[in-house]
């Protein structure tokens, strides 16, 4: 339900971790992103900066760079994997350095590309932000039973709340 209302709604929605309103929540001073270069994903990336430079806090812009496990599992025997895995890595860190370099420097941003299933990358990060910002594609329930979906397992088992932008949101 939670994922249909994500990928359904008309704007942004946000999710947060089980529990998190026990605890006593401070301001949003550690932002995070998702990096995607998908049309939600830029947007994503632009209200994270407007949020972090009103919070007088820091962007952490965030890639995972490698396969998703359905892909991962199938061509683990091949022998071209680590060539793919390392022009996935060199093409994500490139096209987010790019990205990137028009943010400005109303806030500081700290860039990172990690190696990993992209999902598991942004769930491990959201240990250490005050909340992550993701654009969401929506694929449709064909592609997500065949590759899963990074925004829902984010939303799943991350531990801050994370904001989704749905399909269709421009970053205006």
């Amino acid at each position: 339900l939670m994922e249909r209302m994500v990928h359904g709604a008309p704007c942004a929605v946000a999710v947060a971790p089980p529990h998190y309103a026990d605890g006593s929540p401070g301001p949003f001073l550690r932002v995070g992103v998702g990096f995607s270069t998908a049309e939600e994903g830029i947007a994503a990336l632009h209200l994270a900066r407007k949020l972090a430079a009103r919070a007088g806090g820091r962007l952490d812009v965030i890639a995972g760079a490698g396969l998703e496990p359905a892909l991962a599992s199938y061509a683990f025997s091949s022998p071209a994997l680590p060539e793919v895995e390392r022009q996935i890595y060199e093409e994500t860190k490139a096209t987010l350095e790019r990205a990137t370099e028009e943010l400005g420097d109303e806030v500081p941003v700290q860039r990172e590309t990690i190696k990993g299933d992209p999902a598991g990358v942004l769930i491990e990060r959201t240990r250490e932000l005050d909340i992550l910002m993701l654009g969401s594609r929506a694929y449709g329930p064909l592609r997500h039973a065949l590759m899963g979906s990074v925004s829902a397992r984010v939303i799943r088992d991350a531990h801050c709340p994370v904001l989704v932008m749905p399909r269709g949101v421009g970053k205006d």
